[in-house]
């Protein structure tokens, strides 16, 4: 979307001076790049000169990275990115989960933690199967939000799955430590089907209204929001 709808950065994209300057990045990037980074000459700005980084589970859902190499694939960039260039180096360096990301510095607005190192970034899932301690292969969590999410460790080596899963990178606790990977299997509405019955169904007053109604007799009618 941005690539096709904001004019500064196809501008920018096309001029090969301003290319290296152009930087893409998930949440975590952009909170590295502020906290390790320098207060800018212009007042309305944001930081500058911070840590371009991101990590290996959060780069993996790039739909950019060969999960294999682990590092940012040229060709996948061209075919999502198509008909627009976009240049590897706009794309953050990718570092294992437990790694110094970076200092925070004291322009981030947050004077305790000028110095404190930044050490560890996990994507969401990646985060409550870490969490759980999920480290051997077959361990697996299940975490309930606005949707399910079932992912389970598979060890050092992606497993391809055959029924619509998605194979993704897990962790990876050091440079010197290998890859380790998952399979993921998501509901996209859990949490926000109970939201539907109350706001747009109207068939309860309140979420834990929702509770009772299951507890009670169904009649024999269930309802399945796995579509």
């Amino acid at each position: 979307w941005l690539l096709d709808n904001v004019k500064e950065l196809q501008i920018d994209l096309a001029d090969r001076d301003k290319r290296s300057d152009v930087c893409f990045g998930t949440i975590d990037t952009w909170l590295i790049y502020q906290l390790t980074g320098t207060r800018s000459s212009n007042p309305n700005a944001a930081n500058v000169g911070g840590e371009f980084c991101t990590d290996v589970t959060n780069a993996s859902r790039w739909l950019f990275l060969d999960i294999e190499t682990v590092e940012w694939d040229s060709s996948l960039v061209d075919t999502v990115c198509a008909p627009h260039q976009v240049p590897l180096s706009a794309l953050p360096k990718v570092c294992p989960s437990c790694h110094v990301f970076g200092v925070c510095n004291s322009d981030n607005g947050v004077p305790l933690l000028q110095k404190v190192p930044i050490t560890a970034v996990l994507g969401d899932q990646h985060a409550a199967l870490f969490g759980q301690t999920a480290f051997s292969p077959g361990e697996a969590k299940n975490t309930y939000g606005t949707g399910l999410f079932l992912m389970m460790n598979t060890g050092q080596k992606p497993v391809p799955s055959t029924h619509g899963l998605l194979t993704t990178i897990a962790y990876q606790l050091g440079h010197d430590q290998p890859v380790c990977y998952a399979l993921e299997g998501s509901v996209s509405h859990s949490g926000s089907t109970i939201q539907w019955l109350r706001d747009q169904l109207q068939v309860i007053s309140s979420a834990p209204d929702s509770e009772k109604i299951a507890t009670s007799s169904n009649d024999g009618l269930y309802f399945v929001p796995a579509f």
